[in-house]
């Protein structure tokens, strides 16, 4: 992450959040991990992480977040943001990524809430290597997933006991592969050009054809 162009910030874990924060400039934040693994295994808490509009190449590592967004004042979340990572985070509640962004990478985190684009563009967003719980939003993991920017969810685990499902609402021109649905039904919502491809489903209370008629996909398993 540190570059000659780019502030890095190291957060100490603590047993007192630290509130919350707005990113205002491209920077790296980077704390000890979701779990660390220390005597203490204390994280470095933020109820509220927000990304302020026009930024680039913000890096946000190993921290535990409640709410991370932006400050648009549409109120579609982050605005104009390109080349975001968040890494190795425990988020609780919710990412919201909003209008005019792009690259937004989400890789090795646990998330008990979801991801909410608010059916804005963004375009080039990866979800990857995640695992997701779902048991803050009843089991929803995405929602307002509707826009038409391209999008990648892969060898992501979602697992919900009590019957989830993947999507609320809509979600639209994205590559769904390499994931394992467990509890999970991923045959729901509004789905359009969407392409379902090695995903293994199982324990579901639902229907679960995969992929989803009027989709297209191949190698899937549903196991009833």
């Amino acid at each position: 992450f540190p570059s000659h162009d780019r502030e890095t910030i190291l957060v100490q874990g603590s047993p007192t959040s630290y509130g919350s924060i707005t990113i205002s400039k491209r920077l790296a934040l980077i704390g000890q991990g979701h779990k660390p693994n220390t005597s203490s295994g204390v994280e470095a808490t933020f109820s509220n992480v927000t990304i302020s509009s026009n930024l680039t190449g913000v890096r946000i590592y190993g921290i535990k977040a409640g709410v991370i967004t932006g400050n648009d004042p549409g109120g579609t979340g982050m605005l104009n943001v390109d080349s975001l990572t968040i890494e190795n985070v425990y988020l609780q509640s919710v990412l919201v990524v909003g209008t005019n962004c792009n690259t937004i990478v989400v890789r090795s985190c646990v998330i008990d809430g979801v991801i909410s684009l608010n059916n804005t563009n963004v375009d080039g967003l990866i979800v990857e290597n995640n695992y997701f719980s779902g048991i803050n939003y009843g089991g929803y993991f995405l929602t307002g997933w509707g826009g038409t920017g391209a999008k990648l969810l892969t060898n992501n685990i979602f697992a919900y006991s009590g019957g989830g499902y993947l999507v609320n609402g809509s979600i639209n021109n994205t590559v769904i592969q390499n994931n394992i649905f467990y509890g999970v039904t991923a045959n729901f919502g509004v789905q359009t050009d969407c392409l379902y491809v090695n995903n293994l489903s199982f324990g579901h209370t639902n229907n679960n054809t995969l992929p989803p008629t009027g989709q297209n996909g191949s190698n899937n398993l549903v196991i009833s």
